[in-house]
C-alpha cells in the first residue's frame, strides 16, 4: 500500500480538525474508558448475584450471553487508558460500543417467552441507553446519528429475529407498539442533546484556535502571559504558543511582547528558541508560536540534581554564548540571563542542547539604532528590570549596559551550576542588587571542587567593572575552550545521563515549559 500523499494527509487533518475539539476528544476518551469499566464491574457483580440466587424469570443462558460483552467492556476500558488511539479510532470505537451494549441489553430483555414472560410490555432499559449515551459520550454528528438510530432499532430487530427463529411467539400488534414506540420517541431528545454538546465543544475549540494553531493544554503561566501546548491544524506540528489576553495587554505588555517576538525572530542561532509565527487574534489576544522543548531548565536541573560537573558546565556555557554572540552582534542585550531562561533540551538524537529563552527585556546596545534592526523605537527597553540574583552592577546602577552585562549574568549562572548556590543571596531584592554593586564574590572553589582554570574564567565574568570582563562572548568561549574541560563531558556521558532520566525530562506540563513564560 502506498503512503498517503501530502494532499491526502492535509485533507485528513483538515477533516479531523473540524470534528471534535481537543476538550471533547479528551472527554470522549476518558468517559468511554470509565463507562466501559463501570459496565464490566457492575455486570460481573450482577452475574455473581444471579449465580448465587437465581431468579425465576432469568434466561437460563443469561451469563453465557453477557460474558462476551463484559469481557469486551473490560478490554475497552483498559485499552483506552494504556494505548494511544487516534481520534478517528476512538470515535469509531464509541459507536461500536454503543451498538454492542444495545445488543447486550436486548439479548437479556427479550430472551423471555412472549407474552407469558412479559404480560405487561413497557419500555426496555435499552431506551434509557439510547437516550443517555450520546450525551455521556460526545461524538461528531454523523457518528451520533448512526450509533443512536442503530441502537434504537436493536430492540425491534432482536425481537423480529427471535420470532423468525421460533424462539418467541408473535406478539400482538398492540403490545409491539407499546413496547417499541419509546425507541422512536427517544431519538429526538438524544439527538438534540448531543447536537448541543457538539456545538459547545466546537465553539470551545474555535475559542482555543489562534490563527492556524489549535491550543491543547496549558504549560505555564506568568505575570504577563500564558504558554500553551498547541498544534498546527494542517501540519500537525507541535508547538508552544505564548499569549497575553486582552485584559492583560496594556501598552507596556504589548511593547514587551512585540519586542520579544521581533528580537527572537531576528536571531538564527540553533541555541536561541525558534519562533514560527506571531499575530493578534480577533479578540485582541497577542500571541506568538515557538518550538516546543523537551527537557528542563537549568534552575530545575540544579534543584533536582545538585551542582554539575565542570565539563558539563563548560559544555552548557559554550552553547549559551553561541546564542548571545549572535544577539550582541546584531545589537541586542538580553538583560535577563538566568537559569530559568536557559533550557537544556533533547533535539532529535542530540541531547544536552541549550536554548536561550525569553527576550522580553531585550535592549539595544549603545550606538545601535532601532531602524537598523527593523524594530520600532518603542520596542527598546528603557527601564530597570531583570532578576536581582543575576543582575549586572551597571544595570543595577542604571548605567548604559552592553553585551558585557549578559556576560556577568552568565557568570552568575556558571556559579549556580558549579556550586548550587546563588552568587549573592540576601533577604530582599534590593539588598541582593546592592551586593552585586558593592560586595566581592566568594570564589566558587570554596563551596565546591572547581578547577582553577574554570574558576578564573568565572571570576573574570563577575568583575564589577565591565571593562575588566571579557570583551565579548567569543572571547569567553575561547577562554572556556582553552580549559580543555568540555572534553570530559563526552557524548557518551550526555546520552547516558539523558537515558537514565528519560522519565524526568519529558515535556510534561506544567513544569517543563514554564520557563517560557515571561
Amino acid at each position: 500500500m502506498r503512503p498517503p500523499t501530502l494532499f491526502q494527509r492535509a485533507s485528513s487533518l483538515r477533516q479531523r480538525a473540524t470534528t471534535l475539539g481537543p476538550e471533547l476528544q479528551q472527554l470522549q476518551r476518558s468517559r468511554l474508558a470509565g463507562l466501559a469499566t463501570v459496565v464490566a464491574v457492575l455486570g460481573a457483580f450482577e452475574s455473581v448475584v444471579w449465580m448465587n440466587a437465581p431468579l425465576a424469570s432469568m434466561p437460563p443462558n443469561a451469563i453465557a450471553m453477557m460474558l462476551p460483552f463484559l469481557v469486551g467492556s473490560l478490554v475497552v476500558g483498559v485499552a483506552l487508558r494504556r494505548r494511544r488511539f487516534s481520534e478517528t479510532q476512538v470515535q469509531n470505537l464509541a459507536v461500536i460500543y454503543q451498538v454492542a451494549l444495545a445488543v447486550a441489553i436486548a439479548s437479556l430483555t427479550f430472551s423471555y417467552p412472549w407474552p407469558s414472560g412479559m404480560t405487561n410490555p413497557s419500555a426496555s432499559i435499552g431506551v434509557v441507553w439510547v437516550a443517555i449515551y450520546p450525551m455521556l459520550i460526545p461524538n461528531d454528528r454523523r457518528r451520533v446519528v448512526l450509533g443512536t438510530v442503530t441502537s434504537a432499532a436493536v430492540d425491534p430487530l432482536w425481537v423480529f429475529g427471535q420470532v423468525q427463529l421460533g424462539l418467541l411467539e408473535v406478539p400482538p400488534n398492540g403490545e409491539l407498539f407499546r413496547q417499541f414506540y419509546p425507541n422512536l420517541v427517544v431519538l429526538i431528545p438524544a439527538l438534540l442533546g448531543s447536537a448541543v454538546i457538539y456545538r459547545l465543544g466546537t465553539a470551545l475549540a474555535e475559542a482555543k484556535r489562534l490563527g492556524a494553531y489549535v491550543l491543547h493544554e496549558p504549560l505555564g503561566e506568568g505575570g504577563m502571559g500564558e504558554v500553551w501546548r498547541a498544534e498546527h491544524a494542517l501540519l500537525a506540528r507541535p508547538a508552544a504558543v505564548k499569549l497575553i489576553r486582552p485584559a492583560k495587554a496594556g501598552p507596556e505588555a504589548q511593547r514587551r511582547f512585540e519586542r520579544e517576538a521581533q528580537a527572537t525572530a531576528a536571531l538564527r542561532s540553533p541555541h536561541t528558541i525558534q519562533l514560527y509565527d506571531y499575530g493578534v487574534a480577533d479578540d485582541g489576544t497577542y500571541f506568538y508560536v515557538m518550538e516546543i522543548l523537551e527537557g528542563l531548565d537549568l534552575r530545575t536541573l540544579v534543584e533536582t540534581e545538585g551542582p554539575q560537573p565542570a565539563g558539563r558546565v563548560v559544555h552548557v556555557l559554550l552553547q549559551a554564548l553561541h546564542s548571545l554572540a549572535e544577539a550582541h552582534a546584531v545589537g541586542f542585550v538580553h538583560r535577563d540571563i538566568k537559569p530559568a531562561n536557559l533550557f537544556l533540551a533533547r533535539r532529535g538524537r542530540d541531547v544536552d542542547v541549550v536554548k536561550v529563552l525569553d527576550f522580553g527585556l531585550v535592549q539595544l546596545q549603545p550606538g545601535v539604532e532601532a531602524r537598523e534592526l527593523g524594530v520600532r523605537g518603542s520596542q527598546v527597553g528603557d527601564v530597570l528590570r531583570g532578576t536581582p540574583a543575576f543582575m549586572a552592577p551597571e544595570i543595577a546602577l542604571g548605567d548604559v549596559a552592553d553585551g558585557r552585562a549578559d556576560l556577568y549574568a552568565l557568570g552568575c549562572v556558571a556559579y549556580w551550576l558549579l556550586t548550587g548556590e546563588l552568587l549573592f543571596e540576601r533577604s530582599t531584592a534590593m539588598k541582593t542588587v546592592l551586593a552585586h554593586v558593592h560586595e566581592a564574590p566568594e570564589p566558587p572553589s570554596r563551596l565546591a571542587p572547581v578547577p582553577k582554570s574554570l574558576e578564573d574564567v568565572v571570576m573574570r565574568l563577575l568583575e564589577k567593572d565591565p571593562a575588566a570582563r571579557y570583551a565579548d562572548a567569543d572571547a569567553v568561549a575561547d577562554a572556556l575552550r582553552a580549559t580543555g574541560l568540555e572534553e570530559s563531558w563526552t557524548r557518551q556521558h550526555r546520552r547516558r545521563w539523558w537515558a537514565e532520566r528519560a522519565g524526568a525530562t519529558r515535556a510534561e506540563p506544567p513544569t517543563v515549559d514554564a520557563a517560557l513564560v515571561g
